[in-house]
């Protein structure tokens, strides 16, 4: 008969390395609404022009507004601009271009591209 053992992999946490091994840094933003000024990790826009999506953008918006919720993933195939969408998100509302009533002391940006899943390869 088989024999079962328990195998448990748990992945680093990148988020909250060793002191002095990954330095952590935000930048302090202004912003369209002068009574808001943000600490932000976001990464620079991935396109100089970028159009259409409003339906997802109105979808991320509400997420925004939402009090009971603070966090958001969003997933689907490589290649469908989601990193795209998410990062002009944040620019538009940080411009204010797109009105929220969402004003964070801080922005993080993370991304799974980050972590790499599954055992360590030699």
């Amino acid at each position: 008969m088989g024999q079962r053992t328990e195998l448990i992999y748990e992945a680093p946490d990148v988020l909250s390395a060793p002191v002095g091994t990954r330095a952590i840094t935000y930048d302090i933003l202004g912003t369209a609404r002068v009574d808001w000024n943000v600490l932000v990790i976001v990464p620079d826009r991935m396109t100089g022009c970028f159009i259409g999506r409003e339906a997802e953008l109105k979808q991320l918006a509400d997420w925004a507004d939402n009090q009971d919720s603070r966090a958001c993933m969003l997933y689907g195939d490589a290649g469908l601009g989601k990193t795209t969408l998410v990062i002009d998100f944040l620019y538009r509302i940080l411009e204010g271009r797109l009105t929220t009533s969402w004003t964070p002391s801080a922005i993080t940006y993370y991304t799974a591209k980050q972590t790499r899943w599954g055992a360590k390869r030699p």
